[in-house]
């Protein structure tokens, strides 16, 4: 039953809604191919969270630029360090994704995206 309590917590505490993109090309007003991020999946319920102490340093050893955890339901669309977050202004690149064993939730460690 604490797996059952456990899901549950985190499903509840997910109030953030993100969107998933991903690379791709397009052009630009001169017809210049440029690289760009398009949405593959829009208003995913999540968790972000600002990483600081202990949790901060465990996801620099996965990944050394980290700033960010992203808690979400594990879905049909396969997250990778490829991939950007965004959540509002906010754009994050994933730097390392992770499911647990129940194969039901999906952690991203991302960080900022330099603009």
């Amino acid at each position: 039953m604490a797996g059952v309590a456990g899901t549950l917590r985190g499903v509840s505490s997910m109030r953030h809604r993100i969107s998933i993109l991903r690379r791709g090309t397009d052009k630009n007003t001169l017809g210049q191919v440029v690289e760009a991020f398009d949405p593959v999946a829009e208003d995913i319920p999540a968790r972000v969270v600002e990483l600081s102490g202990r949790e901060l340093e465990r996801a620099k050893q996965m990944v050394a630029e980290a700033t960010h955890s992203v808690e979400m339901r594990a879905s049909s669309i396969a997250v990778t360090p490829k991939d950007r977050v965004q959540f509002g202004s906010l754009v994050l690149t994933v730097g390392a994704s992770q499911t647990d064993e129940t194969g039901m939730m999906q952690t991203l460690t991302c960080y900022e995206v330099k603009r």
